[in-house]
């Protein structure tokens, strides 16, 4: 059974968990499409387009943006070096659509160590006393940091083994930089001699709050997802059965 190390933000305390159940925790898998479905559907029982998103964000229905890579990587200290970076898209996937709010922003990394450490050998297979480490900023569209960097995880100190650690953060105090046109990067870190940084795999991952604009025609817009209307016109029934069909819930369609 893999297992994904996930970091505490705030107390920094790594838990063991299962890698489906880990992963299961991404937001932000919703395409555009789908979240425009829906809120389509929620104002044919006729709610008003602020109430429809509020009802979305409610419900989970969130869309996003990620970049990975599997770049591998072994650099010595002092490095550092990025290793991935995620610019803020300016819109949301779909014309009809508008940033809500940021909801989460997930960093995962599979990384080690150099394997060996000559002092605090009672450290060893820990994470105190490690020097080789994963950390990120937020820069805005002119390459400034609007924001301290932060650590994403330290590696387990003197062990070969790679590790995937995740953590996700949902602190307004760093999703309010998420804007559009800002840039999260990660930075492969080590310091002092003798300690290294081996990286085989980086992802990061941003869940936003989307909703319709104002300004939508939702009637006309459905009928583009659901040209067709059944016997007595039900689009709301028409459309659930389509989503069933053929979205079948949350996707792993995330915008690029």
């Amino acid at each position: 059974m893999s297992t994904i190390h996930v970091v505490d933000p705030v107390t920094r305390f790594v838990q063991d968990v299962d890698a489906n159940e880990a992963l299961s925790h991404r937001l932000g898998a919703y395409s555009p499409t789908e979240v425009v479905v829906v809120g389509c559907l929620l104002c044919k029982l006729n709610l008003p387009i602020p109430i429809a998103n509020k009802i979305l964000h409610l419900a989970g229905f969130l869309t996003g943006f990620f970049e990975e890579t599997d770049e591998i990587v072994q650099e010595r200290a002092n490095v550092d070096r990025e290793y991935l970076r995620l610019a803020i898209p300016d819109e949301m996937g779909h014309e009809t659509l508008q940033l809500e709010e940021c909801v989460s922003l997930t960093i995962e990394c599979i990384s080690r160590d150099q394997g060996w450490a000559s002092d605090d050998p009672h450290l060893n297979n820990t994470y105190e006393g490690c020097h080789s480490w994963i950390e990120f900023t937020i820069k805005d569209e002119n390459g400034n940091d609007v924001m301290p960097r932060q650590d994403v995880c330290r590696n387990f100190r003197a062990n070969s083994s790679y590790r995937h650690h995740m953590i996700q953060w949902r602190d307004p105090a760093i999703l309010s930089h998420l804007q559009p046109g800002n840039h999260i990067v990660v930075y492969i870190r080590a310091i002092y001699p003798g300690w290294a940084n081996l990286a085989k795999y980086a992802r990061i991952t941003v869940a936003f709050a989307a909703g319709l604009k104002d300004s939508v025609d939702t009637t006309q817009l459905l009928k583009t997802f659901l040209p067709t209307s059944p016997p007595g016109g039900n689009f709301i029934t028409q459309g659930l059965e389509s989503l069933v069909a053929h979205v079948g819930g949350p996707t792993a369609c995330l915008l690029m």
